[in-house]
């Protein structure tokens, strides 16, 4: 049995009369493209010239976004932790800091178990 033909002309009937796909009316003016002005094309030379770029590094860290599951009471604890370093410094501070300076000081720790 032979595939059936999708009616495509009644589609289009019917989405050119929606409001979500009006017709693009575009401009005589943007019809024709502009042909572009040759620039005069400076020969090239026969050799290759290498372009070097300083390399600059930098010791800054990059943060990479992770999701971790951690306990009920392990974010309690630092949520509260949070609020009184904010207490005492007055300052606003994220509990995705305290867990980066916990990961610090596991690291320098050197676990080996």
């Amino acid at each position: 049995m032979p595939k059936k033909k999708f009616n495509t002309t009644a589609l289009q009937n019917e989405l050119e009369q929606s409001a979500f796909f009006a017709a693009r009316h575009v401009p005589e003016a943007e019809l024709v493209e502009p042909i572009p002005a040759q620039s005069p094309v400076a020969p090239q030379s026969s050799k290759t010239e290498r372009i070097t770029r300083p390399v600059v590094r930098t010791n800054e860290r990059t943060k990479v976004r992770h999701a971790f599951d951690v306990f009920a009471d392990q974010l309690l604890t630092l949520r509260q932790m949070a609020l009184a370093r904010e207490v005492a410094t007055g300052k606003r501070v994220f509990i995705g800091d305290l867990v980066q300076e916990a990961i610090d000081l596991l690291i320098s720790r050197g676990s080996g178990e």
